[in-house]
């Protein structure tokens, strides 16, 4: 048995002690306190997976591509089987790791490259399972990119056996171009995987990759819907490429040509054939007339022209970039399709373009 010996102490001062026999616990006690356990500090939950909301909105794939792929199953198909399937909005198609051929021993894990086309801040990722239930994947990773170089890996995830609805996983908002799913395990326990439809949760307008143009010497207005030519540098479309953020296009509004409406259009030459990858843009400065909603359309001969997307631009005087899929062009029509004041309207000060080399 444990002995507990207690120290009493008693000041030299007779008027003053140092103690208080009515607090001091009795030795019972003592040995009470000394034999109780510790309490236990409650452990932490683990984080579930897939606990993350995703932020954003589900973007148009019409623009993507894949960058990479561990295998793929090439005997099923134009449709079947390939890693494009992913991204084709067809839940009935799907990707299947390779099971024939010279690449038929190929395990986990497998990997499939995403490349969005431009920079997205990207908050999630919405994935359908193969549709007939087989290769069901189970455990994956996910990792991002901007080069298609160097990843960086945003979480662990699994999807539900049996659930052939699409399935949402969130994650902290990263820029990235390229996404890569690690798929490590399927539900059946097999080597094999599928997969029928991969889609992203995106903010804002994509962000261009490539470089900004410098010198636009060389560009030339091929086209303007109306303008306004009761200034010398403001009101003429020319203004959008002068340099200068405090001279614009402003949409014709007296004269012959007053009733012009949305949508508006400026086409810009850029005097050769270039690798496009986005646009800047800088609203009038004083906010008026300043431009929402947009399309952008690019051509090789000032002829057929193809709509790379539509974007809307924010109401503020700062530089704002919008990103897409680098495509050759030489022309880039800016559609004008509504203005923040609702109005008939319009007014740009200036359009620069990001080039790939």
């Amino acid at each position: 048995m444990a002995l507990l010996f207690g120290i009493i102490l008693v000041s030299c001062d007779p008027d003053q002690t140092l103690y208080n026999p009515d607090e001091v616990p009795l030795i019972d006690e003592l040995q009470e306190q000394a034999e109780e356990e510790p309490e236990e500090e409650p452990e932490e939950e683990p984080e579930e997976e897939n606990s993350g909301e995703p932020t954003g909105d589900l973007a148009d794939t019409s623009g993507w591509s894949i960058a990479g792929f561990s295998s793929e199953e090439a005997s099923g198909g134009e449709d079947t089987g390939l890693a494009d399937a992913i991204i084709d909005g067809n839940i009935d198609t799907y990707w299947h790791s390779c099971y024939s051929g010279d690449c038929g021993d190929a395990e986990h894990p497998h990997t499939l490259t995403v490349d969005m086309g431009a920079i997205y801040g990207m908050g999630g990722l919405e994935l359908v399972q193969r549709q007939s239930g087989s290769r069901q994947v189970n455990e994956f990773d996910v990792e991002v990119s901007l080069d298609n170089e160097t990843f960086t890996p945003v979480g662990s995830f699994t999807l539900e056996d049996g659930n052939l609805e699409p399935q949402a996983i969130g994650f902290d908002v990263v820029s990235a171009q390229y996404f890569k799913i690690i798929i490590n395990s399927t539900h059946d326990g097999d080597r094999f995987a599928a997969l029928a439809e991969v889609n992203a949760y995106v903010s804002g307008n994509p962000q261009p990759s490539g470089t900004l143009v410098e010198d636009r010497s060389e560009w030339v207005i091929a086209d303007v819907s109306s303008e306004q030519e009761s200034g010398e540098t403001t009101g003429l479309a020319t203004a959008v490429l002068d340099g200068d953020v405090e001279t614009y296009w402003h949409s014709c509004y007296s004269g012959e040509c007053a009733d012009s409406a949305y949508p508006h259009q400026i086409t810009i030459d850029m005097g050769s054939e270039v690798n496009l990858s986005g646009l800047q843009f800088a609203q009038r400065q004083t906010l008026s007339r300043a431009v929402n909603e947009i399309t952008i359309e690019i051509s090789t001969d000032n002829e057929t022209f193809i709509a790379v997307g539509e974007f809307m631009l924010e109401e503020i005087p700062d530089l704002q970039a919008i990103g897409f899929s680098a495509t050759t062009a030489r022309y880039v029509r800016v559609i004008m399709n509504s203005s923040y004041d609702t109005d008939r309207f319009a007014a740009m000060a200036e359009i620069n373009a990001y080039i790939q080399n």
